[in-house]
């Protein structure tokens, strides 16, 4: 922890220095120009961090801060000492104020989602890589487009619209070096999976056993036939939640998420008898939400003394319904929220609901 708040100290001392000594140097740039004898190179690497189509003050003491922790960070170590510093800032910033800087070009990426060669429109895709997270949509004829990306290695992927399709690949691997990209196509299969399974009582079937099934595209009960059997076609690439009930039974798990994960699958129940009297249940419950809205259709999974699993409703709300025990509840991220805080929630239910027990999705790849 200490050396977390140290970090952050350092980083701001940095800025601080850094903007002193920069606007100094603005000031002293009459009495203190660049070296006419030595022109600068016709490539110095330039780095728009605003896009605000300028390179300015601001990308410099943003470069400042960004430093050059990897291969795709900003190339300006202008006075060749193996390092990026403030005394490289002050040479970019002294070239921003004699002309001697201009954005560097930038390339598109393209590409195409097809299903039995024909376009697939309405595709959300997402370019990342660099400093950029972009998005656009696929045409009537398939086709997407990421403009103004400089030289680096860009991952381009489909999102949400996957609940709908399966993608082979699922994501391209694409390097901008000095020239427009144009990715190979990218097959669309229009998903189309069938949940199916078999409740059992010890080793017998159970038949008559109400499955309820709810999920992206589907709220629907199916009864077990005499082999116990049940079955949901039709089904997307999605999260879905099982709850099984019949009187005077209680099942193992209680209710169960499950992912088609892009093929159709098998999941068996126990189902174990309890009289007329059921045990008495509470509620363990609360919302999954990103800063503006709730989030629907995300998984959320109960581990401890029983096991369960649902999907949140289009306002954002899971329940479970379970008796006394130790649990904890885990929201598992989707592709526009891959971390959630707090990633978990841990209660020990004694007699009475627990409600609010909320996560926070962070987009764009979630934040440490």
């Amino acid at each position: 922890m200490f050396n977390h708040y140290l970090k952050e100290f350092l980083k701001i001392f940095t800025l601080f220095t850094a903007l002193i000594f920069l606007f100094t140097a603005a000031n002293l740039s009459a009495q203190i120009p660049l070296d006419k004898d030595e022109e600068p190179e016709e490539d110095i690497y330039k780095q728009d961090i605003n896009r605000d189509g300028n390179v300015n003050i601001v990308d410099v003491v943003a470069l400042l801060l960004l430093g050059r922790d990897g291969p795709e960070s900003p190339v300006a170590d202008y006075t060749d000492d193996g390092e990026y510093g403030i005394w490289d800032a002050t040479a970019l910033l002294l070239h921003i104020i004699n002309g001697e800087l201009s954005l560097p070009d930038s390339f598109p990426i393209t590409g195409r989602v097809v299903e039995n060669d024909q376009g697939v429109a309405g595709v959300l895709m997402v370019c990342e890589g660099g400093y950029e997270w972009l998005q656009t949509t696929t045409n009537s004829d398939g086709y997407y487009r990421f403009d103004g990306l400089n030289d680096s290695k860009y991952k381009v992927k489909p999102i949400l619209k996957s609940y709908y399709y399966t993608f082979e690949p699922s994501e391209f691997e694409a390097v901008v070096n000095g020239d427009s990209v144009t990715l190979p196509d990218m097959q669309a299969t229009y998903a189309a999976f069938t949940l199916s399974g078999r409740v059992v009582e010890g080793d017998l079937a159970l038949e008559g056993v109400s499955i309820n099934v709810r999920g992206e595209g589907v709220d629907t009960t199916v009864v077990t036939d005499s082999q116990g059997m049940y079955h949901v076609d039709s089904l997307f690439n999605a999260p879905y939640v099982i709850m099984p009930t019949l009187e005077n039974y209680t099942f193992d798990p209680l209710s169960l998420s499950v992912h088609m994960l892009g093929d159709s699958l098998t999941q068996d129940i126990q189902a174990i008898p309890i009289g007329a009297t059921p045990p008495d249940l509470h509620v363990i419950g609360g919302m999954v939400l990103c800063s503006v809205q709730p989030l629907g259709n995300v998984q959320v999974l109960l581990i401890g003394d029983k096991e369960a699993g649902t999907v949140t409703d289009a306002g954002g709300l899971y329940s479970f319904a379970v008796p006394d025990g130790n649990y904890t509840v885990i929201v598992v991220p989707i592709p526009l929220f891959q971390v959630f805080s707090p990633s978990t929630h841990s209660v020990e239910l004694q007699g009475q609901d627990i409600l609010n027990l909320n996560f926070f999705g962070f987009g764009a790849g979630g934040s440490e």
